[in-house]
């Protein structure tokens, strides 16, 4: 007998919460923090743009990107949008995987804000 590709076979495994999932509850229980922050702006050519942050602190004007991959075509495309969005005047936190699920990732985040309201 065929099983249709979407049942499910056994237990259904609950979801497990990404870096940026565990990043966000922290953080917001402080902070107003949104999710896949869309951050317009325009290109060399005068062409407008929008590019997707992990993670934003808009208040604080905090951007966190949280490294996913770590080959050179993605640490470019992460680092060129860094640039833009230190150029329209946001901060940049870069994080990788491991260090967003950690204690320490919190304290560095709120030591920017921190640094950057003085």
């Amino acid at each position: 007998m065929r099983v249709p590709v979407n049942r499910l076979q056994g237990k259904a495994r609950a979801r497990e919460d990404t870096p940026e999932d565990l990043l966000v509850e922290r953080l917001s229980k402080s902070y107003t923090v949104v999710r896949d922050k869309a951050l317009e702006y325009t290109d060399e050519a005068g062409k407008k743009q929008t590019m997707i942050m992990d993670i934003a602190i808009p208040a604080q004007k905090l951007l966190v990107e949280i490294q996913k991959k770590q080959d050179t075509k993605s640490i470019m495309g992460e680092m060129a949008r860094e640039k833009v969005a230190r150029a329209n005047g946001w901060r940049v936190c870069r994080l990788t995987e491991r260090d967003a699920k950690t204690d320490d990732a919190f304290y560095f985040i709120k030591r920017e804000i921190e640094r950057g309201n003085r």
